[in-house]
């Protein structure tokens, strides 16, 4: 769980998010996630990010819905395409 606050022409939008990630994942990681997730959801650029909880979660599904496999799940970074999520490098960027 996070807190992000990011700078808009009209102000500051600010909300508390989650992010699911692989059990190993090292805190500097999920924050350049998170950042990236809230640049994008809001349409800034420079989202200031604050870490506020890490759990551990267990979900077993008990009856799966066909409207299921409509939803898209934005939030959710498996292990497998973590390293897919490119960040920009260089003095001026903040990733």
């Amino acid at each position: 769980m996070y807190k992000a606050v990011c700078p808009r022409w009209y102000g500051w939008h600010d909300d508390i998010r989650h992010v699911v990630v692989d059990k190993n994942t090292s805190e500097e990681t999920v924050v350049k996630v998170a950042k990236k997730i809230s640049n994008t959801v809001t349409g800034s650029k420079t989202c200031d990010v604050q870490l506020l909880q890490k759990y551990h979660m267990v979900i077993n599904a008990e009856k799966s819905y066909p409207a299921l496999t409509g939803l898209r799940f934005h939030d959710t970074i498996g292990k497998n395409n973590i390293k897919e999520i490119h960040f920009e490098t260089g003095s001026d960027s903040e990733n």
